[in-house]
């Protein structure tokens, strides 16, 4: 019997599980009205970045010969967010003061003093504020596990593939 290998299907695993990320903070922005802070926002653009790495790996025949290589700069991506989403965690608990831009403010006008008015009227998210969590873990927690989570799975999968030796 042969043992199906994860890595065979490696970046497409790693982009849906991107993919399906930020689509929870789609739902949760959109259906829930939850509002991104700017250290959500971050983890938001590293998803972004490993969504678009995988397309690429998956559908550019280019790269076809460097799945190892494209599986660990996800791997690496993943844990990337998992830091920025600790960091989050304990800004929400305040073990550490929160960033300066820890706010999130789009502005659209057509004068100064349109985009004056918007910033003056326009409610700061707040990075340490938890607006949303289950059994005591924010959703900033939650990503840190899940990226981390993917991150180590990826970095495991790719040290016992070095380790299995092909069939002549």
């Amino acid at each position: 019997m042969q043992k199906i290998n994860f890595l065979s299907s490696k970046p497409l695993l790693l982009t849906l599980a991107a993919f399906l990320a930020l689509l929870s903070g789609f739902v949760a922005e959109h259906f829930f009205k939850l509002r991104p802070c700017s250290l959500c926002l971050f983890q938001q653009y590293v998803f972004m970045a490993i969504c678009l790495i995988g397309c690429a790996a998956i559908f550019l025949p280019l790269l076809k010969g460097y799945t190892k290589k494209i599986s660990l700069l996800l791997a690496i991506l993943y844990v990337v967010n998992a830091g920025i989403a600790f960091y989050q965690v304990a800004v929400e608990h305040h073990w550490v003061d929160p960033p300066t831009q820890c706010q999130n403010k789009k502005l659209s006008g057509n004068s100064i003093e349109e985009m004056r008015e918007q910033l003056l009227n326009t409610e700061t998210v707040l990075c340490d504020k938890v607006q949303w969590s289950l059994f005591g873990i924010s959703m900033a927690g939650y990503n840190a596990l899940y990226c981390l989570f993917w991150g180590i799975f990826t970095f495991y999968c790719l040290r016992n593939q070095r380790r299995v030796r092909k069939p002549l």
